[in-house]
């Protein structure tokens, strides 16, 4: 069985983040359970989305320099499998170093490319995998 990384603290930052859009966006937020494909299901009356939510120390230009926003290419997968059955989109959503908030809402699932990455600093060869990735220019400051 492979290592489960995510720690307390990026649940935290997650779970903050999440507070913040649901009070911007006057909506329900719903943890989904660990190791689910995607964070969170947003809901309103008017209908649902499934979130992925990043928290990351880069400025998006920095990101963008990198490539954008990296989402391995399995969650990727699975989520548009997921949001196609629930006929629902999926919203991106990246808090950056800056402390800006982000968002890309997508039900084509349209990306920018396929890379490869990963974490290198945890001495786990499985740590790395293909990516999609997601330029600066699909999102939009909340």
């Amino acid at each position: 069985m492979r290592p489960f990384y995510e720690t307390s603290s990026q649940r935290s930052n997650e779970e903050l983040i999440a507070r913040y859009v649901a009070t911007r966006w006057d909506c329900k937020i719903i943890r989904m359970k660990t190791a689910f494909p995607v964070d969170y299901m947003l809901k309103r009356q008017s209908g649902s989305a499934f979130a992925e939510i990043k928290h990351r120390d880069y400025s998006m230009d920095a990101m963008d320099r990198m490539g954008g926003v990296f989402i391995s290419l399995l969650k990727w997968g699975t989520a548009k499998n997921l949001c196609d059955v629930a006929a629902c989109p999926l919203i991106v959503i990246v808090r950056d170093g800056l402390g800006g908030t982000y968002w890309y809402r997508t039900s084509d699932f349209s990306h920018d490319g396929i890379g490869y990455g990963g974490r290198t600093d945890r001495n786990d060869d499985q740590d790395c995998e293909p990516v999609v990735l997601l330029r600066k220019h699909r999102f939009r400051k909340l």
